[in-house]
């Protein structure tokens, strides 16, 4: 385990992972709890973690979200997931976009997130949002 968590060791592995083609988020995101399964041994692996419900959850400390065919239309919610989120776990968010990624709305995304993690450090003690695209 690195120094300061285990969110980059999560991390890498979800990046180590290569997903077969799937047609929904749910498939993608039993695909992922599998192969996490296999190599997360010293903390507890759940799905629909924590107060604000993260597709996977590793232990208290990381949430791991999914989207599936991510579109501006997904946005706004993916922001009020993600803010959740930083506020339930302590390390914080790994944010996993499969299927077709529509980029402007990742842009707009991440410019929500810095903009928004600016103005309330206090708000999100994790402060630690990284991004796969798979």
């Amino acid at each position: 385990m690195l120094r300061g968590g285990i969110i980059h060791d999560v991390y890498s592995l979800v990046d180590e992972w290569a997903p077969r083609r799937h047609n929904s988020e749910l498939a993608y995101r039993k695909d992922l709890f599998e192969f996490l399964g296999t190599r997360v041994k010293h903390h507890a692996l759940q799905k629909e973690a924590g107060g604000s419900r993260a597709d996977i959850g590793i232990g208290s400390q990381v949430a791991i979200e999914l989207k599936f065919d991510f579109n501006s239309a997904k946005v706004d919610k993916l922001f009020g997931e993600t803010a959740r989120h930083l506020n339930s776990f302590s390390e914080g968010v790994i944010l996993v976009f499969c299927g077709h990624t529509d980029n402007a709305a990742l842009s707009r995304l991440r410019s929500m997130l810095q903009t928004s993690m600016r103005r309330s450090e206090l708000l999100y003690p994790a402060g630690v949002i990284l991004y796969i695209i798979k």
